[in-house]
């Protein structure tokens, strides 16, 4: 058997020059071309990550092309050098398996664009804001000022939340009153007053429904618009509780505390033990 490296071997030292020196040409020009694809490519509106990462895969492409090259000056038969690479590629992308997912996850990604650098997202149990997506992993500032990073195979398979993909968004707010209050006149001066809280969205406006009757009072659902950004929306949130409490207390309803209670049966058919008399 005829192996290509072997032949390669045997040809002259002007071909190792001549070889060497197109691979050498080839970097050199994988280098420059994947600067020059970079800086035409922020010319046109294409997303700053999406157009490195086509400018590495194009210089890389020509890496490869000048590779070939080189081994054509060297007469290497390319038949059972694909061989060799074919079964050494499928070694090593078993290896590098983890690296290759998120490096697909990276393409999709920029493909699907879920989110964008600059939105606040909360995947795999984080919540934070998307400064970078590379090749590898999705770098979040979280709100308590720590970086976190994401495999981007990760952010693809589980669960993931843009919270700020449209400019308003609803939270909802449980809270219970006791069983003896007017709801016909409760539930108007508490959307009333929620309604006036800055930043709380008049369209769709504030709304308070009945969810259920729990063990210690009416168990309730005030649904809020607000916006988007996460801090603005703690905020807010904060705001319309403290109203929704002051306003309960104004108009003299109840909040129900968590009670039992207990009930002990006494006996009354027997009759104690008398006591001894006295000598």
């Amino acid at each position: 058997m005829n192996f290509p490296f072997l032949l390669a071997a045997t040809r002259s030292s002007v071909d190792w020059i001549v070889a060497g020196a197109i691979f050498g040409g080839a970097f050199v020009l994988a280098i420059a071309s994947q600067r020059i694809v970079q800086r035409l490519l922020a010319r046109v509106p294409v997303r700053a990550d999406v157009g490195r990462i086509f400018a590495r895969l194009f210089g890389l492409a020509v890496l490869i092309v000048g590779f070939f090259v080189a081994l054509d000056v060297l007469q290497v038969e390319l038949g059972p050098l694909l061989g060799a690479l074919g079964f050494s590629g499928v070694v090593i992308a078993f290896a590098l398996q983890g690296i290759i997912a998120n490096f697909i996850g990276s393409m999709l990604l920029h493909a699907r664009r879920p989110f964008r650098a600059g939105d606040q997202i909360e995947s795999n149990g984080y919540t934070g804001t998307v400064l970078e997506v590379n090749a590898r992993e999705v770098m979040l500032q979280t709100f308590d000022g720590t970086k976190v990073y994401l495999a981007n195979d990760d952010v693809l398979k589980r669960p993931l939340h843009n919270l700020t993909h449209d400019d308003v968004r609803r939270t909802t707010l449980p809270f219970s009153v006791s069983y003896d209050t007017d709801l016909r006149s409760m539930l108007p001066a508490v959307t009333r007053a929620v309604r006036a809280v800055d930043s709380v969205a008049e369209v769709p406006s504030p709304e308070i429904h009945v969810t259920g009757f729990g063990d210690d009072g009416i168990e309730l659902a005030l649904r809020v618009w607000h916006p988007s950004e996460q801090l603005v929306a703690l905020w807010v949130m904060s705001e319309v509780a403290i109203t929704v409490l002051e306003t309960l207390r104004s108009i003299g309803v109840e909040i129900p505390f968590p009670q039992r209670v207990l009930h002990q049966a006494i006996d009354l058919t027997e009759s104690p033990d008398p006591e001894p008399a006295d000598d």
